[in-house]
């Protein structure tokens, strides 16, 4: 920071007026031109812009010129981060987001699994944290509600899951357009017809956001826009559009929250002053007055210290390795023995757990790329999409989220995963499963009892066969 101040209580928008064109001169006069503001929702900053003239709605002005240079606009935005958490807080109790988590809570693979508790029901603090609200509102997310809707109703279960789900579209879109919002700044939907929609409904409507906040919405948006033709004008070529943040003053609060975390206006200026003088104490290497030791020994002992857990590390990693190639070599020689032309189909049909386990089954395939060097076992394990029996359903998912780069598998590839996936379950769906120390080779016994299909060609099959299920249970 370039300036600071102290203040008893909110400073107003008049005097924030002041500061900001005081702070324009200062850097116009040092050779800094600024081109745009960013602030919080904060009821000053409101009135700040009231004064500078600047408006979110629809026919209003984003931007003013500078006070020093006139040919140059001055863009003004609220902080994205901001206004995504404003929309979070009005979303995370819809019943929708709720029946999500709790679907995907009580499931190790599942459609949601990036959701956790601290998602849906967050504390003051983690409310304060971008990355979750960011998650939420996720392509993940949306593509969830999309399956879940669409469930299939061959069972009980699946009639009672698609029931929860409907009318989802329109929370399945507005989190589509959040995570495009978030991610490259450049909103695709018309704020104005959400506004027609809420003036002929009324409150008989819930809306996703504040009409303040909406209009905080379109700010943003266009002087974003704005700021980014001026400067692809300008001969730049690349606009980082997560540079318009604030991020760098909540990274400044975060450093003076760490030392004090409640702190008077006279601390809070002896904190930020040694901050930006980037003043560093350092207690580890100083000579304490007094003391019987110097300052190499403490250092010494710490190597020492080190090198120690070093070859104990090392010990340990041998023998680590020697087991897990003893459990390797009797899973392979109990498969060998049990291969099948086809894996029959199981009494157990989750949907969710097929299209999450086939979607697993092109990421292995993709960056274990040793498992198809081989053009004979590339044909026995990938696939194109058009190649899938018409009837099979479980790649809806890897459709969903291809771009062109993600790998389809083989149906016989998929059952072998999937039967190796359910044997892992079926371990610990046994609650006693914690107090059970070797849980890993308990859980290579059973897939060793399974029946699987021979995958690769005649070569590589011994090898690629027992790395892959190894590589799965870790």
């Amino acid at each position: 920071p370039f300036a600071w101040f102290g203040t008893k209580g909110g400073a107003s928008g008049t005097i924030l007026v002041e500061l900001i064109i005081k702070a324009f001169a200062c850097l116009h006069n040092h050779g800094a031109i600024a081109k745009h503001v960013v602030f919080d929702g904060n009821q000053t900053n409101k009135s700040l812009m009231k004064q500078f003239g600047i408006s979110g709605e629809e026919e209003g002005a984003s931007c003013l010129d500078h006070p020093l240079q006139p040919d140059s606009k001055i863009h003004f935005m609220v902080d994205v981060p901001h206004l995504l958490k404003v929309v979070r807080n009005n979303m995370e109790s819809h019943r929708c987001v709720q029946e999500l988590f709790n679907s995907a809570k009580t499931k190790q693979i599942t459609l949601g699994y990036h959701l956790s508790y601290a998602h849906i029901h967050p504390n003051n603090f983690q409310k304060m944290n971008v990355r979750l609200c960011a998650q939420l509102f996720s392509n993940k997310t949306a593509m969830a509600f999309n399956i879940l809707r669409n469930q299939q109703e061959d069972t009980e279960v699946g009639k009672l899951i698609k029931s929860n789900f409907q009318g989802t579209e329109n929370i399945e879109r507005l989190t589509k357009m959040m995570n495009d919002v978030f991610d490259i700044l450049n909103l695709r939907f018309s704020l104005s017809e959400t506004e027609r929609v809420f003036e002929e409904h009324g409150k008989n409507v819930k809306m996703f956001v504040s009409e303040t906040s909406l209009q905080a919405w379109r700010l943003t948006i266009n002087s974003a826009i704005n700021l980014i033709e001026e400067q692809f004008k300008a001969g730049i070529k690349v606009v980082l559009t997560g540079k318009f943040n604030q991020d760098p003053l909540e990274r400044l609060f975060g450093i003076v929250r760490s030392v004090d975390s409640h702190p008077t206006v006279t601390s809070f200026l002896q904190i930020i002053r040694y901050v930006s003088l980037q003043s560093r104490l350092s207690f580890l290497m100083k000579q304490v007055k007094g003391s019987n030791i110097d300052n190499k020994e403490p250092l010494e002992m710490l190597v020492t210290m080190s090198q120690c857990l070093q070859q104990h590390a090392k010990d340990i990693d041998i023998t680590v390795k020697d087991f897990k190639e003893a459990i390797k070599d009797k899973l392979l020689a109990e498969l060998t023995i049990r291969y099948v032309d086809d894996i029959p189909k199981g009494g157990k049909n989750d949907f969710n757990l097929n299209l999450m386990v086939y979607d697993l089954c092109g990421y292995i395939v993709k960056t274990r790329k040793h498992l198809t060097a081989c053009e004979v076992c590339k044909n026995l394990v990938r696939c194109h999409e058009l190649d899938l029996p018409k009837d099979f359903t479980a790649d809806q998912y890897t459709a969903m989220r291809n771009r062109g780069y993600l790998v389809y598998v083989t149906v016989p590839f998929f059952k072998t995963i999937l039967v190796v996936e359910l044997a892992i379950q079926s371990h610990f769906e046994d609650l006693n499963h914690i107090y059970i120390h070797d849980s890993f080779e308990l859980c290579c016994a059973k897939i060793a009892e399974l029946h699987t299909v021979p995958l690769f060609c005649d070569e590589h099959r011994d090898y690629n066969l027992k790395y892959l299920v190894m590589e799965y249970v870790k």
